[in-house]
């Protein structure tokens, strides 16, 4: 999903902003197992100060990202679990191209990943993750790959593929 992604929260439109994107991306990744996370530990993964998060928080309490009782600590809420975790596979597919397909260095990578991760389309997300996991699977990097569309009678969708 693009980073400007507008859903509903009741009638009234709530944007996740690309910042949004990587609390919700730390959250995920310092809940894995435990479910709660304490705004401390994500302003240390992020390098952002504790006014920062609390601010961030507030944000994606707001838009029904998150749960936090006052001065407790936070967790995901479904629709932050999805989001979050939307991103986080963005995250890895990018990463993975940019190191086993472009051979580029992790810190590299990673750094550039971040970047790109919050302007994708769904679509071009999904197409891109398509190509990766077959050139990494031994397909020919020059053929694009098939992506089914839910909407159409589940044959390929129309834009340049070959079925």
């Amino acid at each position: 999903m693009p980073s400007d992604e507008i859903r509903l929260q009741g009638d009234v439109p709530v944007a996740t902003t690309a910042s949004q994107e990587d609390y919700l991306e730390a959250l995920h990744v310092l809940a894995d197992g435990c479910g709660a996370v304490r705004s401390v530990d994500v302003a240390h993964r992020l390098g952002v100060s504790r006014a920062s998060v609390s601010k961030a928080l507030h944000g994606l309490r707001e838009s029904g990202f998150v749960l936090q009782e006052r001065y407790g600590t936070v967790r995901l809420t479904d629709e932050g679990r999805r989001r979050a975790s939307e991103v986080r596979s963005c995250h890895t597919m990018i990463r993975r191209f940019l190191i086993e397909i472009l051979g580029l260095p992790e810190a590299i990578a990673d750094r550039d990943a971040c970047r790109m991760e919050h302007g994708l389309d769904e679509e071009t997300r999904k197409r891109w993750t398509a190509y990766v996991a077959g050139v990494l699977a031994g397909a020919d990097p020059r053929v694009p790959p098939v992506v089914r569309s839910p909407d159409t009678d589940g044959g390929p969708d129309a834009v340049g593929e070959t079925p």
